[in-house]
C-alpha cells in the first residue's frame, strides 16, 4: 500500500471508530508478515523444495521483518539452523536496540510535560505530573532491567512517579551515569 493509499484510507475512517482502525492495522500487519512467515516455514521444513541456502539468504535479507516468524518456528531445527537463527536474531536486534537506546537517551533529557488523558476514576491522591523524561526512564527500566519482575516494576513505577521532580531528576542522572536501577520498594518475591 502506498503512502497516498494509506492516507486516503485513514482519512475515510472517523476518529471515533477504533474498530475500523484496528481492522486496518490487522490488515497491514497480516500483509507485512505473510511473506517472511512463508519464508521461515520453507526454511524450517526439510521436505520443502525451496529450503536451503537460497531461503537462508532470503531470510537474512528480510532483516527484522523475518525476526518474529523465525522465533515462532516450532519444529526441531538442525544445530546449524539453530545457530544461524540465533545469530541472525541477535544481529537484527542489535541495530533496533541501538536505535531505541539512542531515542530513550535523548528523551531522558526532555522535561516537557506529558498530558494525561482524562480519567473517569478520581485518583486517591494527586500524583505529580509525568514528563517525557519520566516516561523514558520507566521504559528504559522496563527494557534494560531484566531482573525486575512485572510486579516489582509496577510498584517501583508507582513509587518513582510519586517522588517530586527533583528526586526523579536525581534518579535519572544516576541511571544515565551508572545504569544501576534504584529499588524503590522491597522485593515482593516471585
Amino acid at each position: 500500500m502506498t503512502h497516498q493509499e494509506l492516507a486516503r484510507r485513514l482519512d475515510a475512517i472517523p476518529e471515533t471508530d477504533s474498530g475500523k482502525l484496528e481492522t486496518l492495522a490487522a490488515e497491514l500487519l497480516a500483509g507485512s508478515r505473510e511473506s517472511p512467515k512463508s519464508a521461515a516455514h520453507l526454511w524450517s521444513d526439510p521436505r520443502a523444495q525451496a529450503s536451503g541456502e537460497k531461503t537462508t539468504i532470503l531470510l537474512g535479507a528480510l532483516e527484522e521483518t523475518a525476526l518474529l516468524p523465525l522465533l515462532e518456528i516450532a519444529t526441531e531445527l538442525s544445530p546449524q539452523q539453530t545457530t544461524w537463527l540465533l545469530r541472525t536474531a541477535v544481529a537484527d536486534l542489535i541495530p533496533l536496540r541501538t536505535r531505541l537506546f539512542a531515542r530513550l537517551e535523548r528523551a531522558l533529557s526532555d522535561i516537557r510535560p506529558v498530558p494525561m488523558p482524562p480519567s473517569p476514576i478520581r485518583p486517591e491522591s494527586a500524583t505529580p505530573g509525568r514528563r517525557v523524561c519520566d516516561e523514558a526512564y520507566l521504559l528504559a527500566r522496563q527494557f534494560f532491567n531484566l531482573e525486575e519482575s512485572k510486579a516489582q516494576y509496577f510498584l517501583n513505577e508507582k513509587s518513582f512517579l510519586h517522588h517530586p521532580e527533583s528526586l526523579r531528576d536525581d534518579e535519572i542522572k544516576k541511571v544515565r551515569a551508572s545504569r544501576v536501577w534504584t529499588q524503590f520498594v522491597e522485593d515482593i518475591g516471585p
